[in-house]
């Protein structure tokens, strides 16, 4: 037991200081989360158990069990992020006090059912445990994607403000098409206990964000999180406006209404293979899912600009609130893990079949337009105030959805890497591991296997340029002075792709006899252009910049 003077203490409550008497049967362990998560919002401070409001010192029954580090491993486990403190037993005249000292945090501090509390001033100049307002709360919340807004039960919310029909619809449509033990677990209770399954509920009935933005009364939505909405707009060709919708509706409805939209819903083409009609539709329901679900998750619901849908006549456009978390960039997407700004929103979503369970949603994304022979997805719009991500649509590629339905199910590399070959024509490792956003050392796993099932063929072992398979022709061009400056051009490509090729490599790859091959290198070499080390042509520095 410590020997430790608390006169100093004794003065009165402050920011700093607090008093909790627990000699009451009514006085629960919650109180002093409660205060330690306060103090740790505020400038941190100690907090006094065992001493009443007006500063006597009664002394504290939790000092009985002599061990402090239970106090400590308690306030851990029952904050979030966990919150270390101090605790101290202190004898003052005879009675024991329990001295909790709590840092000011740096993160912002919740209890383990979602309260945001804050020790500040009322409105009589007194010190109170009071909920943090909105603006507080995510002041330092959203930016790292550390702490979840998602999780936060915001103060005056009940589970009046809660829709509980539309809950127990969504669970029977649920159980229409799933009936595994786990699903027939949850979604076969009441709305009430649904809820509490899916981590939107506190045990006593309290909604966090998550559930509000799910299930909410439109009205409560409004009024409680007023940067929730969806603006679904529409353009012709000419760029004129043809809808243009606004939605508060919670997810749970509005989310299966946007996938019904018409025109997401357009067929770009269809194909006979095998005497069999296959439709191949401008978006792929799976990739719209993934999107649209993205948005919800990742977005920064304390910003106003909510989520934009725009659908163009050749383009899907989607728009979310916030830029990318720390650490995430357009450059690797691919590799890094999957990390929502918003958890407990992004978890429910999975348990309610709304998006993928592996919480791998880009890679569907990626993969679906690759499958069509459309670019990848285009984030080079997003910025540090919003991700901004284009799918491609109008007509596929009919050639190359042929040329993929007969290989059968490529993996997600090994589609990128088809997809940019059969529009590239060729590319280094160098290149392919970029696009695959990994090391040249997995990259190259990821060809050697393309090379055994033989989708794909090589050009020179030693200094490789990959090809699909097929495409490396025998058969030489004629060359004309139409054509001589666009061949010429195509050369400078090549040795910009790989700036260390013989005569007869380019040959190959650009379907010329040997001799058409060198009268270009040459022309090139007097032009300056080119030059030639042992039997290799190489770029001049002033021409590779």
């Amino acid at each position: 037991m410590e020997q430790l003077d608390l006169t100093q203490y004794l003065s009165g409550e402050t920011l700093c200081v607090e008093y909790k008497d627990d000699s009451k049967s009514s006085f629960g362990d919650e109180l002093i989360i409660k205060a330690c998560v306060s103090m740790a919002n505020a400038e941190g401070g100690v907090i006094l158990v065992g001493v009443s409001d007006d500063a006597r010192v009664l002394g504290s029954k939790r000092a009985a069990s002599g061990n402090p580090q239970a106090l400590e491993g308690m306030i851990r486990e029952r904050t979030r992020p966990a919150l270390t403190t101090k605790v101290l037993f202190i004898s003052y005249n005879k009675k024991t006090v329990v001295m909790i000292s709590v840092q000011k945090s740096l993160d912002v501090i919740s209890t383990s059912s979602g309260l945001y509390l804050k020790r500040q001033l009322d409105s009589h100049g007194k010190p109170q445990n009071l909920p943090m307002s909105i603006d507080e709360i995510i002041r330092n919340t959203t930016r790292l994607g550390m702490n979840d807004l998602s999780a936060t039960v915001l103060n005056g919310v009940s589970i009046d403000d809660v829709d509980l029909e539309l809950v127990s619809l969504t669970a029977s449509e649920i159980l229409k098409n799933n009936q595994s033990p786990a699903d027939m677990e949850i979604y076969s209770k009441d709305s009430v206990n649904i809820l509490k399954s899916l981590g939107l509920l506190t045990q006593d009935n309290r909604p966090n964000i998550a559930c509000l933005l799910l299930f909410g009364k439109e009205d409560s939505i409004q009024n409680h999180i007023p940067n929730h909405f969806v603006q679904y707009q529409v353009f012709g060709k000419t760029g004129e406006i043809l809808r243009n919708e606004k939605y508060y509706t919670p997810i749970s409805r509005l989310f299966p209404e946007l996938l019904k939209k018409p025109e997401l819903l357009r067929n770009s083409n269809e194909i006979f293979i095998n005497g069999r009609s296959i439709t191949i539709p401008e978006y792929a329901e799976v990739a719209l899912r993934e999107t649209f679900a993205n948005a919800f998750v990742h977005r920064d619901y304390t910003m106003h600009s909510g989520i934009q849908i725009q659908v163009f006549s050749t383009e899907l456009r989607v728009t979310s609130a916030g830029g990318f978390l720390e650490g995430i960039t357009i450059d690797n997407l691919l590799s890094m893990p999957p990390t929502p700004r918003n958890r407990r929103l992004s978890e429910a979503m999975m348990k309610l079949k709304f998006v993928e369970t592996s919480g791998r949603g880009i890679d569907i994304i990626y993969y679906s337009q690759a499958k069509y022979g459309r670019p990848a997805p285009d984030y080079s719009y997003s910025n540090q105030n919003s991700v901004i991500v284009r799918l491609a649509g109008g007509t596929a590629n009919i050639e190359f959805c042929k040329y993929i339905m007969s290989l059968g199910t490529p993996s997600l590399y090994e589609m990128l890497i088809l997809n940019a070959l059969f529009y590239q024509r060729s590319m280094n490792l160098k290149k392919i591991a970029a696009l695959i956003q990994t090391t040249e050392t997995f990259a190259k796993e990821i060809i050697s296997g393309l090379l055994q099932k033989d989708w794909i063929e090589l050009l020179d072992e030693h200094n490789p340029i990959y090809f699909l398979k097929g495409t490396l022709k025998t058969t030489s061009v004629r060359i004309t002075k139409a054509n001589q400056n666009d061949i010429k051009n195509k050369i400078i490509e090549l040795l910009s792709a790989n700036n260390n090729i013989s005569r007869n490599e380019i040959a190959k790859m650009l379907d010329l006899t040997s001799n058409q091959a060198y009268r270009l290198l040459s022309s090139l070499q007097k032009e300056g252009a080119l030059k030639i080390v042992g039997k290799n042509w190489i770029l001049n520095k002033q021409n590779n910049k």
